[in-house]
């Protein structure tokens, strides 16, 4: 059954009725909700203020919500249309009239302003001669109207094909015209998050008579001849005439662009590689991600749209992702691949900082709803950690599944085990050095903590690699890969 014919079939179902005397407004939602459309209004004035897109009463689609002023113009009344003429009229009866038979016609949309599918008929894009309302479709594509001036095309290739080449522990680079290896003064800092951020170079040169760069010019660094970073100039900041503290990131710093995108039938992976080509950035390894995304509407900023995609990922396959680039090159990596061999102890850093809290994303009962289409009520299932109830008080998680065909209990019981948890974050301070260590990166950690005993594999959600006299130290925020790390 198409989505038109699912609305349909559940409102017949309810002919004869009188539960939703004065709840026109609910029939209708719940009628869609049976099709599969969500969308939220409480009275029928308020939707009609939402989604209606016509005035032309003259062919109303089967499966429309068509909309009245009502005995009180501020709730309105609404039916909902069976082609021919005809709608189901949800009054003090659930029955079936002509659309001319009910008084006070305002118009008709899509309730929750998403078209079912398999819906005939021509939506008008005009609204009839003395409305006053805007006529609106369903947006279903993006298409360019117009453009202004010119587009100039950044040369991502700067710099980074120069054939300038050394070994030296700690090599930085500035393009303008020229490449410049300027002086640097104090530690060079290179911090990269796990998601949602670029990477982020800061540094504080001596401004000579030599050196000559702008916003926008090249950066390179390069630790024992290998590039950790590539980038460019975001801000100069000056204190001193003598020198210029600057702030580079990587291509990731141009997905905090916002852009509007509808796409269909893509997996994350090439959507990044969409992205990617329309920004013109510089693509690396992308792994194929293998979940395919039927079809999406999203705005918002490019790290919003991917994280969308990512997490949708995630639900169906349970394989996470690491966007990240690689010294010039935007690539997106199994998580399971930044895993390292690398063992931390108390040994190898100088300091921490461990901290354990109740008040993060943390949850002891559980509550998930559903809409049941046969009996018309919202069903709850709730799952408790009564002994964490006891000592924290109720700290409650509520989400409204709208998944047909998942298992509810499972899903409650798996959302208890993982929230139901005291949350831990530990910080270490001025680890030695590895340039593998990237946000996403999964390091082995054994400490003391004075409550627990910690023998783990940990997850970096951040590092900061600091280089300075020819010493490398980091700072690091760890998260766990299970457990009561999160």
């Amino acid at each position: 059954m198409t989505q038109a014919e699912k609305i349909i079939s559940w409102a017949k179902k309810q002919i004869g009725t009188s539960k939703y005397s004065g709840y026109c407004q609910r029939f209708v939602r719940l009628a869609y909700e049976a099709g599969g459309i969500y969308g939220s209004a409480s009275t029928a004035t308020e939707a009609f203020n939402k989604w209606c897109i016509s005035s032309d009463k003259s062919n109303i689609p089967a499966g429309a919500a068509v909309y009245f002023n009502g005995t009180d113009p501020k709730i309105g009344h609404v039916a909902l249309s069976i082609g021919g003429g005809k709608c189901i009229n949800p009054a003090s009866t659930v029955y079936i009239c002509s659309i001319s038979a009910i008084p006070n016609f305002r118009g008709w949309g899509w309730q929750g302003g998403c078209k079912p599918e398999g819906t005939a008929g021509v939506i008008s894009a005009e609204i009839s001669a003395g409305s006053k309302k805007t006529a609106k479709q369903e947006i279903t594509k993006t298409v360019l109207k117009s453009v202004s001036g010119g587009e100039g095309v950044y040369r991502f290739n700067k710099l980074y094909n120069s054939m300038y080449d050394s070994n030296t522990y700690c090599e930085l680079l500035i393009e303008n015209a020229v490449i410049y290896a300027p002086v640097i003064k104090g530690e060079i800092s290179l911090e990269i998050q796990k998601s949602g951020s670029p990477s982020k170079l800061g540094f504080t040169l001596l401004k000579d008579e030599i050196i000559d760069f702008r916003e926008g010019s090249p950066v390179r660094l390069k630790i024992n001849g290998k590039i950790i970073f590539y980038g460019y100039v975001f801000t100069k900041y000056r204190c001193d005439k003598n020198f210029i503290n600057v702030t580079a990131y990587d291509q990731l710093r141009y997905l905090k662009n916002k852009d509007s995108y509808i796409y269909e039938n893509k997996k994350y992976s090439e959507l990044l590689t969409m992205i990617a080509n329309d920004y013109n950035l510089r693509l690396g390894d992308i792994a194929d991600t293998g979940y395919v995304i039927e079809r999406r509407v999203e705005e918002g900023t490019l790290f919003d749209i991917l994280a969308n995609a990512a997490e949708l990922t995630f639900k169906t396959t349970g394989k996470r992702f690491v966007l990240l680039d690689d010294g010039g090159k935007i690539a997106l990596r199994n998580a399971e691949a930044l895993k390292t061999d690398i063992c931390i102890d108390e040994t190898q850093m100088q300091g921490y900082k461990y901290s354990t809290s109740i008040d993060k994303n943390v949850y002891d009962r559980i509550k998930l709803s559903r809409d049941n289409d046969e009996t018309g009520e919202r069903e709850f299932y709730v799952f408790n950690g009564a002994e964490n109830q006891e000592n924290w008080g109720l700290l409650q998680y509520y989400e409204r599944s709208v998944d047909k065909d998942e298992d509810i209990n499972i899903k409650g019981k798996n959302l208890l085990e993982r929230l139901n948890l005291l949350y831990r974050s530990l910080w270490l301070k001025n680890v030695f050095g590895d340039i593998s260590v990237r946000g996403g990166s999964v390091v082995y950690v054994k400490m003391d903590l004075g409550d627990i005993i910690l023998s783990a594999e940990m997850t970096v959600e951040s590092v900061t690699h600091r280089f300075k006299d020819g010493y490398h130290f980091m700072d690091m925020l760890l998260s766990g890969r299970g457990g009561e790390f999160r």
